[in-house]
């Protein structure tokens, strides 16, 4: 077997192409004893993958930049939640307080 159709055998095996092109990939590799085929075959293979590779690890960082964004959104929105829990509780505080003023006054 030559070094070209084991990398070629192996690209097949681990690469993100439809089962339909991997079979034409074995076809064209089945009708021709072309060892340069073979070798242009593995570079086309070779940079499929690679640019696959690339565009997973852009997609990857793009989720990630969308979930800090997400997490930065929902802190800020827990924060605003909490800011405005803690100013109604002050208000009923202050509402309790002047009521107690009310009934001391009430009693005089």
């Amino acid at each position: 077997m030559h070094m070209a159709l084991a990398d070629i055998t192996s690209l097949l095996k681990n690469i993100a192409l439809d089962r339909k092109t991997k079979l034409q990939v074995i076809t064209i590799l089945a009708a021709n004893a072309d060892v340069k085929i073979e070798e242009n075959i593995e570079m086309l293979l070779r940079s499929f993958d690679e640019m696959n590779k690339d565009e997973e690890n852009r997609l990857i960082t793009r989720l990630t930049e969308i979930e800090r964004t997400f997490q930065e959104r929902v802190k800020v929105f827990a924060g605003g939640i909490e800011k405005t829990l803690r100013s109604v509780q002050d208000d009923m505080y202050r509402n309790d307080e002047i009521e107690k003023i009310r009934q001391s006054l009430k009693g005089l």
